[in-house]
């Protein structure tokens, strides 16, 4: 304001609204809010029906088969290793689909239509990896040696296999493990072997279903629970469980 208000000013209203201010003090009307919820990409991608969509695209691309004609996994479950390393392990997501170091194919409707992923339905998966499932540094099994064991990769990563555990109730298992190496000392280890086993905590250890005693290296395979298999095999033959007869 540059000058006083002139007497013909005061008061008037010229400068009001056409309708005297009514829509301003009219009681304001509020729409009812609904709650909708979202879902993810994420979540939409790792549903049942993802996995059975990605191991049916898998499965039928003629250069999936050819790379893998020489693994011992059949093609389906290779397809679902893959599509679990790429999607679940790689992005960190483990505690959301794994319980423990365990998970279990998913079934879904689209599977009734679907042979490949309807096979696996109910096969188990394990990833060995302690450090990123549980925060756990593996001291070296060397007792000369007191370095820790750090990640190289796993057997699924570059070679594209899986670690078999046979199972005496169902159908086998298949392990994806981490390949360790030692600080210090340079030795490979892999977080399924016995050596690198019985350096857990023993609830850590416990979640790998086989026995430490059993789990050997050189072994292309694991014997779910092998020492309680053997002492029933033994006891069933009519003879009492001795150390020498405990050998394998």
């Amino acid at each position: 304001m540059v000058s006083p208000i002139t007497p013909s000013e005061k008061g008037s209203s010229r400068h009001l609204p056409s309708d005297r201010g009514h829509s301003h003090f009219s009681p304001r009307v509020t729409g009812e809010m609904t709650a909708t919820t979202s879902t993810t990409q994420s979540e939409q991608e790792l549903s049942p029906g993802y996995f059975c969509k990605a191991v049916s695209t898998l499965v039928v691309n003629p250069s999936f088969p050819e790379k893998h004609k020489a693994k011992m996994a059949p093609l389906a479950v290779m397809a679902f290793a893959e599509t679990v390393a790429k999607d679940i392990i790689e992005r960190n997501k483990h505690s959301d689909y794994f319980t423990g170091v365990s998970m279990t194919v998913p079934p879904c409707p689209e599977a009734c239509n679907n042979q490949h992923y309807h096979c696996i339905v109910g096969t188990k998966f394990l990833h060995a990896d302690w450090e990123q499932i549980h925060g756990v540094q593996v001291p070296c099994p060397d007792g000369t040696c007191r370095g820790i064991l750090q990640h190289d990769r796993s057997n699924c990563s570059k070679n594209k296999t899986l670690f078999l555990i046979f199972n005496l109730e169902g159908p086998p298992s298949w392990c994806i493990f981490m390949k360790l190496t030692c600080r210090c000392c340079r030795r490979d280890y892999n977080a399924n072997e016995g050596d690198v086993l019985v350096n857990l905590p023993d609830h850590l250890a416990d979640e790998y279903p086989v026995e430490t005693n059993y789990a050997f290296k050189e072994f292309s395979s694991h014997l779910l629970k092998a020492g309680q298999f053997h002492s029933c095999f033994v006891m069933s033959h009519g003879r009492q469980p001795t150390p020498n007869n405990n050998r394998c």
